[in-house]
């Protein structure tokens, strides 16, 4: 459960950065 909660934050975080960098573009 941990593991997969810790991995669904990671996702959110590259979406977020993906999100930031093709804001910027």
């Amino acid at each position: 459960m941990f593991i997969i909660s810790n991995s669904l934050r990671f996702v959110v975080d590259i979406t977020k950065w993906a999100v930031v960098l093709m804001s910027n573009s």
